[in-house]
C-alpha cells in the first residue's frame, strides 16, 4: 500500500505543478493585455481584464496551496525518491511563490499604466468636446453637449470606482501572500530553534554517555583487581592449610 500511495502522491505533485505553470501563463498573458494599448482602449475592457485576472490569480494561489499540501503529505512518507525529494519540492514551491509575487507587482504596474493611458484618451476627448463652434449657436445643442459631458464624467467616476475596487482586491491578495511568507519564515525560525535545542540535547547525552563509558571502564578494572585479590586470598588460605597439615604430620 505504501508504494502505491507514494506513486499516487508523485502523480498528484506533477499535476499540481503543471496546473501552477498553466495558471502562471494565463496571468502573464492577461498582464500583457493590460500593457498592450490595443487591448485596453476603454475602462470597460480594462475592468473585464481585471476581473479575469482576479479569477486567474485566485486559481494560481489555490494551486500553490494545493502543492504545499501535497508536499507535506509526501514528506510524511519518509521515503527517498530518485525523482524528487522534499528539499527540491520546497525549492520549487518557493520559486512558484516568488513568481506569484512578481506577477502581482507587474499587475499593479500594468494597471497604473493602462489607467493613465485611458485617462489621457478621455481627457483629450473631453477637451475636444468642450471646444466652442461658431457655426452652431443653438442653445439646445450646447445643453445637450454639456449633458453628454456630465454623463461622461459620471461614467468615468463609476469606472474609476470599479478600478479602485479591483486594485484593492489585488492589494489584499498581495497582503495575504506577504502574511503567508511571514508565517513561513516564522515556521522556519521555530524549526531552527527546535534543531538547535535537539543538538544541545544530543551534546548533553553524548557527555553522559562518555561519563558512563569511563565509569564502566573503571568498574571493569576493579572487577579484575577483585578477582586477583580473591585468587591470592584462596591461594594463601590453601598454603596456610598445607602448612598446618605438614606441621601436624611431620
Amino acid at each position: 500500500m505504501a508504494p502505491l500511495r507514494e506513486h499516487h502522491i508523485q502523480l498528484s505533485l506533477k499535476e499540481a505543478k503543471q496546473t501552477i505553470v498553466q495558471n502562471d501563463f494565463e496571468v502573464k498573458g492577461l498582464i500583457k493585455d493590460l500593457w498592450d494599448e490595443k487591448e485596453t482602449p476603454d475602462r470597460d475592457t480594462l475592468n473585464d481584464i481585471n476581473v479575469r485576472l482576479a479569477k486567474a490569480i485566485r486559481a494560481h494561489k489555490q494551486s500553490i496551496v494545493e502543492l504545499e499540501k501535497l508536499i507535506f503529505e509526501f514528506s510524511k512518507t519518509k521515503t527517498s525518491s530518485p525523482i524528487c525529494d522534499t528539499n527540491s519540492l520546497n525549492s520549487e514551491l518557493d520559486g512558484f511563490r516568488n513568481q506569484l509575487e512578481i506577477n502581482l507587482a507587474q499587475l499593479k504596474k500594468a494597471n497604473l499604466s493602462a489607467q493613465k493611458r485611458i485617462e489621457e484618451i478621455e481627457r483629450k476627448a473631453l477637451l475636444s468636446g468642450n471646444q466652442p463652434t461658431e457655426i452652431d449657436g443653438d442653445a439646445s445643442s450646447t445643453l445637450r453637449r454639456r449633458s453628454q459631458i456630465g454623463m461622461g464624467k459620471h461614467n468615468t467616476a463609476k469606472k474609476a470606482s470599479v478600478m479602485t475596487d479591483t486594485l484593492l482586491a489585488v492589494s489584499q491578495l498581495m497582503a495575504s501572500q506577504v502574511s503567508r511568507s511571514e508565517a513561513t519564515l516564522q515556521s522556519l525560525a521555530n524549526q531552527s530553534n527546535t534543531v538547535v535545542t535537539t543538538q544541545e540535547e544530543f551534546k548533553s547525552m553524548g557527555a553522559l554517555i562518555g561519563q558512563s563509558k569511563t565509569l564502566l571502564t573503571k568498574f571493569g578494572r576493579r572487577e579484575v583487581t577483585d578477582k586477583v585479590l580473591i585468587f591470592l586470598a584462596i591461594a594463601f588460605f590453601f598454603a596456610c592449610c598445607f602448612y598446618v597439615v605438614t606441621k601436624r604430620l611431620f
